[in-house]
C-alpha cells in the first residue's frame, strides 16, 4: 500500500449526524476524520484473510468526474443524496471516492474502480437512464427524483452527468486501485481552504479549450512566446514532478490551498503575472482550473482560458510522442500515474 496512506479503523458511519454505524475495518483515503461538518460513509475492501471472500473482484476500469451543479444546504437531504450513492456504489461493487459539496455553490467530484459495465451503470445512474433494466439503478434514479421533488429551499435542483463526461482509464495493476467506498459530504469538492468557496458557479464554465484547441495554443506559446502570454500547470509540485507541459510555469504548491496565495504573490510588481493579458492553465482533469481560472480571471482581470478535461483528455487526444505533454499524468489512487 503506498505511502500516505492512513491506517485508521472506522468503517460505516456518519459523523455529526442522526445515527452511527461503526464496524471496525481498516480506511485508507487521507481526509479529515475529525471535521464535525464532514458527513462521511466508507466501507473497506482491504484488511486481513478474514475480509477476502468478501472483496469486490479487482477492477478492470477506473472513472473520473465532475460536475459543478447546485445542490442542497439541508442536511437532512444531502444525507438521503449521499446514502443513495453509497448504496448504488456497493451494489455495483464498485470501490473509490466521491466528494458531495453543500449547498449552491459546488456539486460534485469522484473515482471510483469496478468493471466496465458496473461502472457503465454507475453513469447511467448519474445521467438519469430509465431503461438499463439494473434494480440498483432504478432505485437510485428514483431516489433522486424524490430529492427533486421537495421543497424548493430544501431539495437538489435536477440535474444530470452526461455520459461523455466521465474519463475513463484502465486499470492494468492486477490489484485494486483503492482500499474502500468513501463518500462524503463537503463544504468544497476541490478544498481551498475556503479561500474560493464564495466564487459561485456562473463564474465556472468559462475559457474552456478544447485538447487541439489547447494544443495549437502551447505549441503557439511554445514557438513564439508573447510577454503578454504565461501557461500554468495548477497541479502541486509532486505532480508536475512526474510530468508536465514543458513550458509551464509550477507555483510549486504543496496542496490546492496555496494557489490563491500564489496567484496574489506574483500579481504584484516582479511577478510573473505582472503585466499578463492572456493565462493559459491546465490540471489534471479540469476540476481545479474551474474554480483557479475563475479567481485569477476576477483578481487580475485576464483572458483565462483552461483545457477542458484536463491532462486526461489531452492525452485521449495526444498520446506518446504526439503531444507536447511530457512524462507521466499523476493520478489519485495506487497506481499513482498512467
Amino acid at each position: 500500500r503506498r505511502q500516505g496512506l492512513l491506517n485508521s479503523y472506522c468503517s460505516i458511519k456518519i459523523v455529526g449526524g442522526v445515527s452511527s454505524l461503526c464496524v471496525c475495518a481498516r480506511a485508507a483515503l487521507s481526509f479529515d476524520h475529525n471535521n464535525p461538518k464532514v458527513a462521511e460513509m466508507n466501507t473497506s475492501v482491504s484488511g486481513g484473510p478474514d475480509n477476502v471472500a468478501n472483496a469486490p473482484p479487482i477492477p478492470t476500469h477506473v472513472i473520473l468526474f465532475y460536475l459543478y451543479t447546485p445542490l442542497s444546504t439541508d442536511e437532512v437531504v444531502m444525507s438521503r443524496y449521499r446514502e443513495a450513492h453509497f448504496k448504488l456504489a456497493s451494489s455495483l461493487h464498485l470501490t473509490g471516492r466521491l466528494l458531495i459539496g453543500r449547498g449552491k455553490s459546488e456539486g460534485i467530484n469522484g473515482t471510483f474502480s469496478g468493471g466496465k459495465s458496473e461502472l457503465d451503470m454507475y453513469c447511467y445512474a448519474l445521467g438519469g437512464r430509465e431503461d438499463t433494466g439494473n434494480v440498483h439503478v432504478d432505485e437510485f434514479v428514483r431516489e433522486f427524483k424524490l430529492l427533486n421533488d421537495m421543497d424548493e429551499s430544501t431539495c437538489i435542483p435536477p440535474f444530470s452527468m452526461p455520459y461523455g463526461e466521465f474519463k475513463w482509464s484502465e486499470n492494468d495493476t492486477g490489484a485494486h486501485v483503492f482500499p474502500d467506498t468513501y463518500i462524503k459530504v463537503v463544504d468544497e469538492i476541490v478544498s481551498s481552504g475556503g479561500k474560493l468557496g464564495g466564487l459561485g458557479i456562473e463564474k465556472t464554465g468559462k475559457g474552456y479549450l478544447t485538447p487541439s484547441q489547447f494544443h495549437a495554443a502551447v505549441k503557439q506559446y511554445n514557438e513564439s512566446p508573447s510577454p503578454d502570454t504565461i501557461l500554468i500547470d495548477c497541479r502541486n509540485d509532486k505532480e508536475v514532478l512526474v510530468g508536465q507541459f514543458a513550458s509551464a510555469v509550477n507555483p510549486r504548491t504543496k496542496t490546492f490551498y496555496e494557489f490563491p496565495r500564489w496567484v496574489e504573490e506574483e500579481r504584484k510588481a516582479g511577478g510573473v503575472l505582472e503585466g499578463k493579458k492572456n493565462v493559459l492553465m491546465y490540471c489534471t482533469g479540469g476540476i481545479r482550473c474551474e474554480k483557479a481560472s475563475a479567481y485569477v480571471r476576477e483578481v487580475t482581470g485576464c483572458n483565462v482560458s483552461h483545457l477542458k478535461g484536463g491532462i486526461h483528455r489531452y492525452l485521449e487526444s495526444y498520446p506518446g510522442s504526439d503531444g507536447l505533454f511530457k512524462g507521466k499524468n499523476f493520478v489519485f489512487d495506487s497506481r499513482q500515474t498512467v
